[in-house]
């Protein structure tokens, strides 16, 4: 009697269990082996995980994985290499998500000229890395794939609808940016 008490009170707390929020995760732990990687190979192997930037401060990136509730700070360090993986609030995230989602949300974000993102990103050609990633992602850009190898970034702007193909140079710069076509950003979303 006494076991069948048992299984009855643990049927009849299985829902509750069930219906416990998801955890967050922790990134830490799950991004250990993206420590002492190079920017890029971190970059791509974050957005192959389903990670997406959602904010770029000096020398750190900040990441959100929706799925799994997590938010991770990258540092990093000399030569473009992650000196460390930290955890980060799941709200710091939504908190640079919403800042994002309000600047493409205003008007003169989708009233810009029909010259593609190599003429709304002009005045980026040439600057600095860090500075031309955290430009771009203000004006409602993400990064959506990310290529060592070529020295190529893609940044799409779902708002407006638009690709750029932003080429990596020497000394952490970028050079002339480029009108992609959508389905080169689209394809790596």
């Amino acid at each position: 009697m006494r076991i069948a008490s048992l299984v009855t009170a643990v049927l009849l707390a299985a829902p509750a269990l069930v219906a416990l929020p998801a955890r967050a995760g922790n990134a830490a732990i799950e991004l250990a082996d993206i420590n002492d990687q190079g920017l890029d190979f971190a970059q791509r192997t974050l957005q192959e995980r389903g990670y997406r930037l959602v904010s770029l401060n000096d020398g750190d990136q900040v990441w959100w994985n929706q799925d799994s509730n997590t938010c991770a700070r990258l540092k990093i360090g000399a030569r473009a290499r992650i000196s460390d993986v930290e955890n980060a609030s799941a709200s710091e995230c939504r908190m640079y998500q919403r800042r994002t989602q309000a600047s493409q949300d205003r008007p003169q974000a989708r009233r810009r000229d029909h010259g593609g993102a190599a003429v709304e990103l002009a005045d980026l050609d040439h600057q600095g890395l860090s500075y031309a990633q955290r430009e771009m992602q203000q004006r409602g850009y993400q990064l959506v794939y990310s290529n060592a190898l070529d020295g190529r970034q893609l940044w799409w702007n779902d708002a407006a609808g638009r690709c750029a193909d932003v080429p990596i140079t020497g000394n952490r710069q970028i050079g002339e940016i480029r009108n992609a076509g959508r389905g080169e950003c689209t394809s790596h979303l």
